[in-house]
């Protein structure tokens, strides 16, 4: 991205109170720097799906959460300076596989809701941070009624590996009669990404859309008119957000972060956000017997 818009960096090095770095540390493991947040006096954290440029905010859906919780965000501000220390040295350090749950708790509406930061790739994390695939694949293991997730995209294959682990956390909850609801970007339909959509949507209890944003009336935006967001909400109780595709080399590779929160607020919220697209004229559900051409979205 720096080589992309170097324009950026460039205007933001003039300015004396701005230190600008370059992590390319995650790129050896088929990885990216991914994550998408940013810390204020080591008491405010926000949190989400959005790249922070001008397409985040006027043509991409997007979600996130801001979180004021000093001893959060001191947490978060490990990462930061991990990855900030990182940069410098060009080489990812080996830290613990899986980490730990380290809980946190905010009153909001007379409701105490509970929290936990996950993270990946899994060797290159703070110990206060749990393996982010891991959060998610355990929370549908849980579900009992219902799982609805929606993110840019998702794929068992990537690199010419087969991923299965999520696939098969999806494919358990449905043979348990969890009633799941699978909402992707249109930007899905590679060779590689709609066969296995297909398979899911030929599952009992199991459910996928596509969603197709319409071109702004003003031109061809590259990168843009799309769903973005990444959240997962299981249940009545249990949500995941974060800034993670659900490709292997997201977890294993790149650098992304999550929380998993557990309130019955948040997690109405984020399920009325789902249901709003879900049911919208822009989605329609996967069909099996379409052949399906991939969508132009990138520069022209």
């Amino acid at each position: 991205m720096a080589e992309t818009y170097p324009e950026t960096i460039n205007r933001l090095q003039k300015n004396e109170n701005i230190e600008t770095r370059i992590i390319a540390a995650f790129n050896k493991n088929h990885g990216v720097q991914h994550s998408k947040y940013f810390i204020v006096d080591r008491k405010t954290v926000f949190i989400g799906s959005q790249n922070f440029d001008w397409r985040a905010l006027e043509h991409i859906h997007e979600v996130g959460l801001k979180i004021e919780h000093p001893e959060y965000a001191r947490t978060m501000t490990k990462i930061f300076e991990l990855d900030w220390n990182q940069s410098k040295q060009n080489k990812l350090q080996k830290t613990q596989k899986y980490g730990q749950k380290t809980k946190y708790s905010v009153k909001i509406n007379q409701e105490k809701i509970r929290f936990y930061p996950t993270a990946s790739p899994y060797f290159n994390m703070p110990q206060n941070f749990y393996a982010d695939e891991l959060a998610i694949i355990e929370s549908m293991d849980n579900a009992k009624e219902s799982i609805a997730f929606q993110l840019l995209s998702y794929s068992p294959s990537a690199y010419g590996d087969y991923y299965h682990k999520i696939d098969n956390a999806i494919r358990r909850a449905a043979a348990r009669s969890v009633k799941v609801k699978i909402l992707l970007s249109d930007w899905c339909t590679k060779d590689y990404e709609i066969p296995y959509l297909k398979s899911l949507q030929a599952l009992p209890n199991v459910e996928v859309k596509l969603s197709t944003i319409p071109q702004h009336s003003s031109r061809y935006i590259p990168f843009a008119r799309v769903e973005h967001c990444k959240f997962m909400v299981v249940d009545n109780t249990i949500s995941w957000v974060g800034t993670s595709n659900w490709k292997k080399n997201y977890f294993y590779g790149s650098r992304n972060l999550g929380l998993i929160v557990n309130s019955e607020q948040i997690n109405t919220t984020l399920k009325n956000i789902f249901e709003k697209s879900w049911n919208s004229k822009y989605t329609n559900f996967v069909e099996i017997t379409r052949e399906y051409e991939p969508k132009q979205y990138g520069e022209k």
